[in-house]
């Protein structure tokens, strides 16, 4: 019997569910991320049986905003790496010697 709400037949292939894919693809994932990479699981999950190239396109749509996310997030954790060491060489200077 199909259970539209509970197991839909779209997010009922293979031997799991997609939710329980969802739910280990985005674990350790920080929120905005995480929220792509779920609807790009999703999309790229059902596609053949439910929407077809439609579906294919939403996840590249997630998909290139993930881009953006992780461009964004690892151009931070740069600007922040070079701003502490700029700092750590003020203090150097100011006190004459290096720090560990």
């Amino acid at each position: 019997m199909n259970d539209a709400v509970n197991h839909p037949t779209h997010y009922t292939q293979g031997a799991i569910e997609c939710i329980e894919a969802v739910d280990a693809s985005i674990a350790l994932k920080a929120p905005g991320e995480a929220i792509c990479v779920a609807a790009i699981v999703q999309y790229l999950w059902r596609y053949e049986t439910k929407n077809g190239l439609q579906d294919v396109l939403k996840a590249q749509w997630y998909l290139n905003r993930l881009i953006d996310k992780v461009a964004l997030r690892e151009k931070g954790e740069k600007r922040r790496d070079t701003a502490k060491r700029s700092a750590r060489k003020r203090r150097e200077k100011k006190h004459g010697r290096k720090e560990a």
